[in-house]
């Protein structure tokens, strides 16, 4: 059974939906698959959420479910593309990570192909495109030399000033392999600064849980702070990808139970409980993943959080992309505290962008924070041009 929130849909994206919730009630995917009068405008929908492989798997485990012979023939190549690359990425974490340990630098994949594995049970029903490790900033630097010994070529060409300003202003570091084009992300923050969400890598470190792959044991974030990372990872993005709700619903959906003072007591630490509310009644509203009785209260008397979510409900349904300056007021609205939003604010208003800073080093950085506050008033100006009027 769909959510409320699905009657809003058409027939191609409930059936997107009905796929993408684990475990799929097969009677109301073969209903709404009968109704299915374009194929391909389902299937746009499944490829930009990234979700191709997940409602693949659902649709083709169902005999009685009829497809299209192009749609299927689509799904089956998907299916199996989808579990070659996340075979690849997985040899692929598990040979940067030794390399790293033998230098003592610890690191903690998260997404990918070991949240398929560790959340999905099935490395080939999430579509995965690259690779996020997560470091001790301290450690960076060491890293960022190791990657070039694996075949990795860094995003950037960077001289010791830009370097410096981009691990300053940003939480990532870019690499592409040179032969298999595997891409991989070196962060040391799940967010950037801007957004004022940090995690203490010490303390993931120590709860971390470990994942058997072959004979390896690879760390990983323990359940609850993997819902937390990924909350706040979604809230970044404001949650524009439809598979990182399914993520936080395969996450409450773990026959584990989760420890909710450790999540609650931290999100409370970090300043993202409503960034972890929004999550959860995304999860709740697209994918009928339930929090437990002792969070429902929290959902109830924030009253902004349930606002937030409505808002990117809605923005699955509507055309084209959310506007800036929308965007920046709903990432606003998550900061429960005059000083969160201040600093959200002036963060956002004064910090140069990432490509300004590591591409033009001789300007010094009040030039930069000059000419950022010009640019986000620029942006703000045109988004309310380009706004509708009622």
């Amino acid at each position: 059974m769909l959510g409320q929130a699905a009657a809003d849909f058409d027939v191609e994206f409930q059936l997107l939906l009905a796929c993408s919730t684990l475990p799929a009630d097969e009677i109301l995917v073969r209903s709404l698959a009968a109704q299915v009068q374009d194929w391909e405008k389902f299937l746009r929908y499944a490829e930009s959420h990234e979700l191709t492989s997940l409602v693949g798997h659902t649709l083709m485990s169902d005999s009685t479910c009829s497809l299209p012979s192009a749609a299927s023939e689509y799904l089956v190549r998907n299916s199996r593309e989808a579990a070659q690359q996340n075979l690849l990425l997985t040899a692929e974490v598990l040979r940067i990570v030794r390399a790293l340990l033998a230098q003592n630098i610890r690191a903690i994949p998260y997404k990918g192909p070991i949240l398929a594995s560790s959340a999905y049970g099935n490395l080939a029903i999430r579509d995965s495109c690259d690779l996020d490790l997560l470091l001790p900033e301290k450690d960076v630097r060491r890293a960022l030399r190791i990657m070039p010994e694996l075949g990795y070529r860094a995003e950037y060409s960077l001289t010791p000033v830009q370097e410096a300003r981009y691990l300053h202003g940003t939480c990532e570091y870019n690499f592409v392999h040179e032969s298999n084009r595997t891409q991989v992300e070196i962060h040391w923050q799940v967010v950037p600064a801007r957004l004022g969400l940090a995690f203490d890598f010490d303390r993931l470190w120590s709860r971390a849980r470990f994942l058997a792959i072959g004979s390896f044991q690879l760390r990983v974030l323990s359940p609850e702070d993997a819902l937390l990372v990924l909350s706040v990872h979604g809230f970044k993005h404001l949650w524009s990808c439809l598979k990182w709700v399914c993520d936080i619903a395969n996450l409450l959906a773990s026959p584990e139970e989760l420890d909710w003072t450790y999540i609650v007591n931290e999100a409370s630490r970090m300043g993202a409980m409503r960034v972890l509310l929004v999550a959860l009644s995304l999860a709740n509203q697209m994918c009928q993943a339930r929090a437990p009785d002792s969070i429902q209260p929290r959902l109830g008397r924030d009253p902004v959080a349930a606002s937030i979510a409505r808002e990117i409900i809605g923005s699955y349904s509507s055309e084209g992309s959310m506007s800036r300056i929308k965007a920046r007021l709903l990432t606003l609205k998550a900061y429960s505290g005059f000083r969160d939003r201040a600093t959200y604010l002036a963060r956002n208003l004064f910090d140069p962008a990432t490509e300004e800073a590591v591409r033009t080093p001789e300007r010094s950085m009040s030039v930069m924070r000059t000419h950022r506050v010009f640019h986000v008033a620029r942006q703000a100006i045109s988004d309310f041009c380009k706004s509708p009027r009622n």
